[in-house]
Order: structure tokens, then sequence, then C-alpha cells
């Protein structure tokens, strides 16, 4: 083991012997290198923390809207429009009102009758269907005229 030992050392002492210190103006551009690259790697930490912000903050607004982001089409097809083509629009006619007929609340009862809850005034009519806790319907008042 001393061999070794003694082998190392004389190894590292020839090593010494011929070192030479680094010239001042190689110390700086080294140390500028490193300065340069370090900045680099920052700036592009900083562009990809970015983007991710970015990005999650486009996702959540898209989320929040009811958004979805449009489907990807596989290679060698047009994606589909989001919008249907003229004319192929269908649309559905317009509703109809149904007849008028018996309420479904109950028998109808006098405006005037007894325990039933109704006043005069309160929109409660023979025949219009209020019972007791219903709220009659009111029209909204006219709106001012613009002047």
């Amino acid at each position: 083991m001393s061999d070794l030992e003694e082998e190392l050392r004389q190894v590292a002492g020839q090593a010494a012997d011929r070192a030479q210190p680094l010239a001042a103006a190689e110390v700086i551009r080294r140390g500028d290198r490193r300065r340069r690259r370090r900045v680099v790697r920052d700036g592009v930490a900083v562009l990809m923390a970015a983007g991710a912000i970015a990005t999650g903050a486009g996702v959540l607004s898209a989320s929040l809207d009811g958004a979805r982001p449009a489907p990807q089409s596989p290679a060698g097809r047009p994606a589909p429009s989001a919008r249907p083509a003229p004319g192929s629009v269908t649309r559905s006619p317009a509703p109809v009102p149904s007849p008028p007929g018996p309420s479904l609340a109950g028998p109808s009862r006098s405006a005037a009758a007894p325990g039933s809850g109704a006043t005069p005034g309160s929109g409660a009519t023979p025949g219009s269907g209020a019972t007791p806790g219903s709220v009659p319907f009111r029209t909204p008042p006219p709106a001012p005229a613009a002047r």
C-alpha cells in the first residue's frame, strides 16, 4: 500500500511543479462566459414560467366561459367548420300557446268567498284559477317617455 501512496504523491508533486496560473484576461473571459450562460438560462426559465401562466390563464378563462377547444382533425382531412353551411340551417316553428282551459290548481272560487283568502282587488276573479297563496300576474308599469 505504501508504494501506491508514494506514487500518488510523486505524480501530484510533478503536476504542481508544471502548473501555471491563468492570466488575468483568461480569468475575466471565463467569468464573462459563465455570467452570460447564467443570464440566458434564467431568461429562458422566466419565459417558460410566463408561458405556463399564460396557458393556464387561457385554459381557465375558456373553462369559465364554457367554451371548448376546437377538435383536432386527423392528418389529411379538413377540420369541421364550427358554423353550419348557409342555407342548411333549419329553424323550428314558432311555439304555439296552449288554449285556455280549466286550471290545474283546483276548482275556481268566487272572489268574495269566505275563507278563500281572496280579497276584492287582489286579482282573484271568478274563473281565474287563483288560489290562496298564489300571486296574480301583473303587467309592469309603462316606461317613461323619452325627452
